[in-house]
Parts: C-alpha cells; sequence; structure tokens
C-alpha cells in the first residue's frame, strides 16, 4: 500500500506521521507540497497532475493544508473520492469547516447540541438578537467566510457601546451563548477519540491553558464521532463544554495534544489508514 501527505508547507510535514506510516508497513510514503497539484479537465474526464508523479499509484492521502485552500480543495477531494483513494476528509468538508455559521447550521441539522446561536446579516439587528440571550454573550464576525472578530460581552452596558460603536463591513454575525466550564479537545481518528481538557477557572472566568489528559465519558465520545463524521472527516478536532459542540475542525495538532496525552497519535493515524486500506 502506498500512501502521501500532501502539505502547504514547503519541505517535509509531519516528519513523525511519517515515520509512523512507514513503522506500520505502508511500501511507499510520498510527500508533495500542495502548490505542485493540478487537476486538468478535459471532456468528460478530470486528472491530478503532480509533476510526473503517477498519482494514480497512491491507495490513500492524508491531507494537511490551510483553509484557505478550500477552492482548490474541494474539487481535489471530489476527484480523489471519484477515483476511489481514500482521504481522511470528504467532499464538502472545507465547504462546511471554513463557514463557521454554515456549520453550526449543518452540525443542528443532525441533532448535535451546539450553542445557542443567532446569525444576522445586518448590525441593525444585534439588538433584537441580544434579548434572546443572558449575558456575557459571544459576538463573533465574519467577512467571507472568515472570522474577523471576537468578543465577549458582560452586560447589556457593554452591548450598547459595542453596537453604537460597530461601523465594520461585515457578511454575517453570529451571537452565541457564551459557555463556562471545562473544556475538551476530542481528537477523533476514525472509531478512536482521545481526549485533553483545558480545566475552567471560577475565579478568573477563563480556561487554563494547561492541557492534562481527561477520559472522556461514551456520550462525549459518541457526540465527538458524531460531529466529525457530519462534517465529512474521519479525522478531526472537536471542541466540546459537557455535550455541547463548540466547533469541528480537520486540523489536530498531533504533536501539541499527543504531548498532553503522553501518546504517540500518529501511530494511531497511521492505524486507521490501515485498516481502511487493507
Amino acid at each position: 500500500m502506498d500512501v502521501v501527505i500532501i502539505s502547504d508547507k514547503k519541505g517535509a510535514a509531519l516528519p513523525e506521521l511519517k515515520k509512523s506510516f512507514e513503522k506500520r508497513g505502508f511500501e511507499h510514503v510520498g510527500f508533495i507540497y500542495v502548490g505542485r497539484v493540478s487537476l486538468l479537465t478535459k471532456g468528460n474526464q478530470t486528472k491530478i497532475l503532480v509533476g510526473t508523479i503517477n498519482f494514480s499509484k497512491y491507495n490513500g492521502v492524508f491531507l494537511n493544508v490551510g483553509q484557505q485552500f478550500t477552492q482548490f480543495v474541494e474539487p481535489f477531494l471530489t476527484e480523489l473520492s471519484n477515483k476511489g483513494i481514500y482521504c481522511q476528509l470528504k467532499p464538502e468538508s472545507y465547504y462546511v469547516t471554513s463557514n463557521k455559521p454554515f456549520m453550526n447550521v449543518v452540525l443542528n441539522s443532525r441533532n448535535i447540541k451546539t450553542q445557542k446561536t443567532f446569525i444576522v446579516a445586518n448590525a441593525n439587528l444585534l439588538e433584537q438578537a441580544v434579548k434572546s440571550f443572558n449575558f456575557p454573550v459571544m459576538f463573533k464576525t465574519f467577512v467571507g467566510a472568515a472570522k474577523a472578530q471576537s468578543i465577549v460581552i458582560e452586560d447589556q452596558r457593554s452591548f450598547e457601546s459595542f453596537a453604537k460603536s460597530f461601523r465594520s463591513k461585515v457578511d454575517a454575525i453570529m451571537v452565541q451563548e457564551y459557555l463556562q466550564g471545562d473544556l475538551d479537545y476530542c481528537v477523533v481518528i476514525g472509531k478512536n477519540v482521545f481526549g485533553v481538557r483545558r480545566k475552567w477557572d471560577r475565579e478568573k472566568a477563563e480556561h487554563h491553558s494547561k492541557l492534562t489528559p481527561v477520559s472522556l465519558s461514551s456520550k462525549s465520545t459518541e457526540t465527538a464521532i458524531k460531529a466529525a463524521k457530519t462534517v465529512g472527516a474521519d479525522i478531526a478536532t472537536v471542541k466540546l463544554i459537557g455535550d455541547t459542540v463548540l466547533s469541528v475542525s480537520p486540523e489536530v495538532n498531533f504533536d501539541r495534544f499527543g504531548t498532553a496525552m503522553g501518546k504517540d497519535l500518529n501511530d494511531s493515524v497511521a492505524e486507521h489508514y490501515f485498516e481502511v486500506l487493507k
């Protein structure tokens, strides 16, 4: 079996993951900078081109590129799917995860609990939106799909000041309840979920920066897997407070989370790919 890592980093990105693939017995583990990949559509066929490389020899792709590449990645993911080449991310996963308001609606459509949310396109509707919440509340503004600002408003007076000073041109505004409690980062790798926690400091009303390992409940594990699958990801980071999903990201910081857990998550990824491709 052959697998290739495609990254937006030049040079050999994710060297530990490459070692894990090799250790698990993959015959060839390639690395390709995403800037070298192109798609050629001619007639009713599309080819994946990477210089002189015969891309069809690969059984699997591990994709590690930022969401700024969404417009290229989505047709690429579709072509991988059409050719039967496994990738941990499915078509439309980048569209969903790069658009936070849309992702919130998608998760809710699958009965996945998320923060209470009010989405508007006009700042004049903020006062109406805030009436549905108790303070503090979280405001997030978006230009296109990118988050432009994120701020916590503590009380009505602060909101009025914020609303009066709001002059930014935005495409969407999300008003969300501000949840308090321990923040769990759930690393979903296929059917397995590994967790680390940032504990909530009641006195400072903030999360500690230190990550500590946590044994996730069966409910949290089930929720994390379902959330990842809903956005089209077999491997993802799902953030939870209790059983409420705050976000899902296709990006996983294997080194940071693995160090906190005392576990090599790269080996878990390699094992997942082996089980899928065998």
